[in-house]
This record gives C-alpha cells, structure tokens and sequence, in this order.
C-alpha cells in the first residue's frame, strides 16, 4: 500500500515555506524603505511632478502617446523621454495622493517590494531552486544600490518599467510550460502585454528580448518536447513589441543611430570605457560603499588598466564556470547573460553625457541587472562551499549577516534623498570634477538660504565650465557650455540681490551679457539692480534694451514707464502706458501708474 499523503505533506511543506519567503520579503521591503517615505520631493521630482502641467489632467491623456514626456526636450538633449505609460501612472499618482511626497514614495516601495516577489516567484520557476531564488529576491530588495531608483519618488519609471519586464518574463515562462494551448496562450498574451508596458514605460525595457532569448537557451533541456519554431514564434512576436516600438519612436522624434555615430573617436573612447563600467557596477554590488548620485566615469582616463583587470576577471570567471556542474555552468552563464544584456542600454553606447568627457554610470542602472550578477555569485558561493566544505548553518548565518548588513546601508543611504543639500553634497564629495553637481549644490544651497555656500559651489562650477567653454571645438558644445555658463552668473546675481549687494549683482549680469547679449531678463534684472544704486539712466537703458528684444514684455514695460515718471518724461511714460493696457487692459498695476502719471501731470511736478 503507498504511503498516505507523503507527496502531499512535502507539498505542504514546500507551499509553507513559499509563504515564509513571501512574508520575509514583504517585511524586509517596508523594514528598510519606511524611513524614506517622509522625504520630500527632490531633484528630478519637481519637473517631472510638481511642475508637470498636464499630471492633474484627464482630457488629454491620448497626448502622451503623440509627445515626449515631461520635462519638454529640447535639440541639445540626445533622445527625448518617450515614456506614455509612466505619465499615466503620473496622474493615477496625482489623482491618488495629490501633491502629498508621502503617498509617492509609499508607492515606490510597494512596486519594489512586488518586483522582488516576481523575481522571486521567475527564478523559482526558471531555476527550479525555491531556495536560491528567495536567496537572490532577498538581496534585489534589500541592497543599497536600489536607494537610487526606490527612494527618489522620480525612480518610479526602473521600477515600473522593471515591473512589467519581470511580468513578462514570468507570464513567458509560464506559458513555455503549459500543455494546454488554451492556457498557453492566455500567459504567452500576459507576456506581450507586459512587454509592450515596460517598452512605453522605459527605454531600458529593450533589454528584454534578451533575457528572454537566455530563458529559452536555459530551459531547451527542460522542454524537449517543444519544437523549434514554436521557441522562434515566442520570440519573434516579443521581437515585434519592439520593432512596434521604435517605428513609435522614429515617427515621432527620429531614431537614436545619429546619437550614437555622430562623433566617432567619442564612440570609440565611449567603448573603450566599457570594461572600467563593467568593473565599477560589479564593485558597488560587491562591496556597496560610496554609493551617491550622479556617478559619472571620465572616457578620457586610460583604458589599459581596467582592461587588464577585466581580461583577468574573464579568466577567473572561465576557471569557475569549469568546474561546475554542466546544470550549475548553465545558470551561472545565465546569470551572466541577464547581467550583461541588463547593463547594454547604460553602457553608454546610446551616449549618456553628463558633461565634457564624463559620462554617466548611474547607480539606478543596476536596478534589473543585478538580479542576473547574484545568480551567478550565488552559483559560485555554493562551488567554493562544496570545495571547501563549508557546514550549511555557517552559510545560513553569513547569509543572514550580510543582509543585515546591506539592509543598515540601506536605510543610510535614504538619508542622503531627504534633502537637496545632503544628496548633492554627498555627491560633491565623490564627483568633485562635475560642474553640474556643484550647480545643483549651489542651488540646494540658494533655497536653503545658504548663500555664501551657494556662491562657493557656483564658483567652482564657473571655473569648470569655463574650462570646458575654452577645451570645446564643436560650435554647439560651445553653445551649450557658454549656456551653463550664463545661467552660473545669473544665479551668482540673485544671490548677491539675496544678500542686498547690488553692485555685484550688477557685475554677474554683466558677465551673463557678455555671453548673450540678447536675452531680455537678464536686461530686465540688471536695471533692477541699477536703479537700487541710483543709476535711473542705467535703469532706464537696460530696460528699453529688453523691451526692445521682448515687446511682450508687460511687467518690463510698467516698470520703465515708472522710471520715465520718476524722470519727469511723461509723455513717454503716457505712450507706453498706453500701448500695455491695449494689450492687457486688466493690469492693475499699469492702471495705477497711469493714475499716478494724471496726478504728477495735474500737480506740475
């Protein structure tokens, strides 16, 4: 007689165990995220939030199909965003918690917590192993290097757009499993779908065809009984989500293959840099100190070294993967596979500039990839334990001592996203070359009220760009940085107006002026500022100059009106007065001066 219920109490045992590692990773995700969800909004937040001027609306919301997403591009960028379905998810936020930070970064975490259970629940199923899946989904949700991407409210779109990636390869899988065609085509449409969201979602979602190609090389011994062509239709059809995707693209902003040939010795240097990236992303997972924004790399730092650490690295690597087991072998170059092609879309192919030669190696850019770089650690961990007979409650309690570990770094690291001035400050420190980060320094410091900070940072940004102003040959570049440059003594002049010294207000938009000559605020600033020294004439001058590049220009007009009475020239003050209210017949304040200029007229002064 068969044993009652033996393969039913495994079951059971299996199905408490699942619920375990579900619970364990929910609680985890909230542990070491709960401190962010006071934060504010910060950086990137404010355009793509606060200042979105569609986010509250509804009538429109076919628009962000057919426009880039907020913030607005402009020709300087490379690529515009294109990302309609995250500016959906924008305005079911906004409709959710209004303007309130809190409910926004709530929701951030909740999708991290739901990304860790699917990576828990794909490797599960792909790997067969319950117990290194949970291993693998306990470290993608507790690492510091997903701060990045979970506590910047921004950080939204890697995990959405991770989200459905991860959905789709799930709903992949499963369908690659099913007997029934009924069923099978129910998970293999969830996984389309899924598909599509992620490409609409985040550029990065490219990368999934990828992963999906190595789930099918992985599973070929574990679905024998499937043909060739029905693996090529599943991938082909996934293909044509993406081919779907960039016609999107190409119709409505062009495509990116001008952004990536356009200067070819920067391509070339660009790929040379590839090895130290491929470096600095497995050294923050590995050993994840110094973690901070705006991470950058420099294309113009020699390239012989890394490469020779990374050829070194490429030998280890085959040394391992030959002794394991042709099994373990196959998930370890999985695990690799899923690194590598996670990792191609911020590899900086498709350039991603931060300034100059310094090129961005965000952190946020290993939110998906890293799963992929732990399957294979995992796979060697349990090489060296088996070599070296290591007793499996030791890897139980090393394994419980560095997620504690990781999960202190990572309540740490939210600390820098509660403020401007700590993120940009912390970023200062490691990327002290970046002109931009001193930027977003001095202007974290301006809103503090920090002013003499302020003017420090927007120093040393000066002298950056204007190195790079004098380095750049590339007409546009030049532009670009003499831009950055105008905005730097701009800033400088509303600090020293903060600080009520106005001749050094003065002497900032002068320098602005010199770079661009023609932009009317800053004319419009200047007079200000020369009319608080006594300079009516000075005043004067700058605001016809401004008035003169920007008619339109009502609170300019009033206020030169106001000096023309000051100066007794009333029937300039008249005209002028005159032609504003034709245009805007209900400003109050040219009614008032109007008023004023009929008094002095009647009083004869």
């Amino acid at each position: 007689m068969k044993e009652p219920g033996r393969s039913q109490i495994h079951e059971w045992f299996l199905g408490l165990n699942s619920c375990r590692h579900i619970f364990i990773l929910i609680f985890l995700g909230l542990a070491v995220y709960a401190n962010a969800v006071g934060h504010p909004f910060v950086h990137d937040d404010v355009p793509f939030i606060l200042h979105n001027p569609d986010i509250g609306r509804w009538d429109n919301i076919g628009e962000a199909f057919l426009k880039p997403s907020i913030p607005q591009f402009s020709a300087d960028l490379v690529t515009p965003y294109y990302r309609p379905v995250l500016e959906i998810f924008y305005r079911l936020q906004h409709a959710l918690f209004g303007f309130n930070p809190h409910g926004f970064h709530l929701f951030n975490i909740l999708i991290h917590i739901g990304n860790g259970l699917l990576v828990y629940f794909f490797l599960r199923k792909i790997l067969d192993d319950q117990r290194g899946a949970f291993i693998v989904a306990v470290i993608f949700v507790v690492h510091p290097v997903q701060a990045e991407a979970v506590a910047c409210i921004s950080g939204i779109s890697n995990l959405l757009c991770a989200f459905f990636v991860l959905a789709s390869a799930y709903c992949y899988v499963r369908s690659m499993g099913c007997a029934q065609n009924r069923h099978q085509s129910f998970w293999f449409m969830a996984s389309w779908i899924s598909c599509t969201f992620a490409l609409f979602t985040k550029e990065q979602a490219v990368v999934l065809l990828g992963i999906l190609m190595l789930v099918e090389w992985l599973s070929i011994d574990q679905v024998k009984h499937e043909r060739l062509a029905s693996r090529f239709y599943r991938l082909a059809t996934i293909a044509a989500a993406l081919v779907f995707y960039f016609v999107c693209r190409q119709v409505l902003f062009g495509g990116i293959a001008s952004a990536i040939f356009e200067n070819l010795t920067e391509l070339k240097l660009r790929l040379l840099t590839i090895p130290r990236m491929l470096e600095v992303y497995a050294g923050v997972l590995l050993f994840p100190a110094g973690l901070h924004y705006y991470r950058s790399v420099d294309i113009l730092a020699s390239h012989v070294i890394p490469s020779v650490i990374l050829a070194l690295l490429a030998c280890l690597i085959v040394i391992l993967l030959r002794r394991l087991v042709v099994r373990e072998r196959r998930i370890a170059l999985f695990g690799l596979g899923w690194f590598i092609v996670g990792l191609m879309p911020v590899l900086n192919i498709v350039p991603l500039v931060n300034e100059y030669s310094f090129v961005s190696l965000a952190e946020h850019g290993l939110y998906l990839p890293m799963v992929g770089f732990f399957i294979f650690i995992l796979m060697v961990v349990r090489l060296l334990a088996s070599a070296w007979k290591v007793e499996g409650r030791w890897l139980a309690i090393i394994f419980i001592g560095a997620i504690i570990f990781l999960s202190v770094l990572t309540v740490r690291q939210n600390t820098y996203w509660q403020g401007e001035v700590s993120l940009f400050r912390r970023a200062v420190f490691f990327e002290p070359h970046v002109g931009r980060v001193h930027i977003l320094l001095a202007k974290a410091y301006f809103s503090n009220g920090q002013l003499d900070e302020a003017l420090n940072e927007f120093a040393l940004a000066r002298d950056i760009m204007t190195g790079y102003a004098q380095k750049v040959t590339v007409p546009k570049a030049k532009r670009f940085y003499q831009g950055l440059l105008k905005g730097i003594y701009s800033d400088r002049a509303q600090c020293y107006g903060r600080k009520g010294d106005w001749p050094q207000l003065i002497h900032e938009y002068s320098q602005a002026l010199m770079l661009d000559p023609d932009d009317s605020a800053i004319y419009a600033n200047r007079a200000l500022g020369l009319l608080q020294t006594g300079n009516l004439d000075g005043g004067i001058q700058d605001l016809e100059k401004a008035l003169a590049i920007d008619p339109n220009n009502l609170s300019v007009a009033n206020n030169l009106s106001i000096c023309y009475i000051q100066k007794k020239d009333y029937e300039r003050a008249h005209k002028l007065l005159v032609d504003l209210l034709a245009k805007a017949p209900g400003f109050q304040a040219a009614q008032d001066n109007l008023k004023k200029l009929k008094r002095a007229r009647a009083s004869g002064l």
